[in-house]
């Protein structure tokens, strides 16, 4: 006789900080293997970033912040209030997404990869948030 497995049922505050998680290992993976690029490593001491050109401190502000806001959702997806909470991972996921399509134009092959997967697992944000359950008052 076999029992049934047990279904663990997460809230969706756990389901959307495991996407936010994932989210950022691909990220770091795509970054990684783009140092196998030719050349890459070159550019980079050469104080070149990609598409972004030539490295100043403004630019690296602005692509720390852009790596910085998927790190803290992980954390904040489970601390936030349900309603704020909500909303930010509503915008984050669209923004992220128009990002996506934007810099994987004419991208390497691993590149288009990730960034398909990428768009993937800011849809499935979106989707609990926009599905986020809701309490009788």
């Amino acid at each position: 006789m076999s029992k049934k497995l047990f279904e663990y049922n997460a809230p969706v505050q756990i389901k959307i900080a495991a996407l936010w998680a994932s989210l950022m290992s691909c990220f770091i993976y795509c970054d990684y293997f783009g140092l196998y690029e030719k050349g890459a490593i070159m550019k980079m001491n050469e104080g070149f970033m990609g598409p972004l050109g030539q490295v100043t401190p403004q630019i690296m502000l602005g692509v720390s912040s852009m790596m910085a806001i998927p790190s803290v959702m992980i954390c904040l997806s489970v601390i936030l209030k349900p309603s704020f909470n909500r909303i930010l991972n509503i915008i984050f996921p669209i923004c992220y997404i128009a990002i996506m399509v934007a810099s994987s134009i004419g991208a390497a092959q691993f590149y288009m990869f990730f960034a398909t997967i990428e768009i993937f697992i800011l849809l499935g944000v979106l989707y609990h948030a926009v599905r986020w359950p809701r309490q009788e008052a």
